[in-house]
């Protein structure tokens, strides 16, 4: 998702989430993944929620990823 897209306030909570950690950040992706509320994210739509819950799993997925 091209960040140029998205909308300022989303994008600073998205750096705001990624300076607390992967174990936070893994945990909202997985709260999300099972349609639980995510505190963090209130005040903002379904649609921005997610934006930020994809470019945080999109984050994520450099950590994981095995390919060489």
């Amino acid at each position: 998702m091209p960040f140029n897209t998205l909308h300022p306030d989303v994008l600073e909570k998205i750096e705001n989430l990624c300076t607390l950690g992967c174990k936070k950040v893994n945990n909202i992706i997985q709260r999300a993944s099972q349609n639980t509320d995510i505190d963090e994210l209130s005040g903002f739509s379904d649609a921005e929620k997610q934006q930020v819950i994809q470019v945080l799993s999109d984050i994520m997925a450099m950590y994981t990823d095995t390919k060489n």
